[in-house]
């Protein structure tokens, strides 16, 4: 019976290595609904906020610059590249 329970992947269940998970009530599911709704929120206004930020530094930058910043994914990447780049100008 052990080996057919191990095979199946239940025998932990049945020596108790793996607890029960809580049965989740309405109310909890509906909380993280709402977690999850201002987490996503939150989210895209950081993105819209990023987005703005590298839109302003791509248009301060030059036209020499803009091969350095084409790959970044965020501002904060676009401002690392560029401190790199200007730091390697002035030396």
């Amino acid at each position: 019976m052990q080996s057919m329970l191990q095979s199946h992947e239940h025998w932990l269940i049945v020596t108790g290595d793996e607890e029960a998970l809580e049965k989740p009530d309405l109310a909890s599911i509906l909380h993280m609904m709402a977690q999850l709704k201002t987490m996503k929120k939150e989210w895209l206004e950081w993105l819209s906020r990023d987005q703005a930020a590298t839109d302003y530094m791509k248009r301060a930058c030059k036209d020499s610059q803009l091969p350095y910043i084409v790959e970044c994914q965020t501002s904060k990447d676009m401002w690392e590249w560029l401190k790199t780049v200007h730091q390697m100008n002035q030396s």
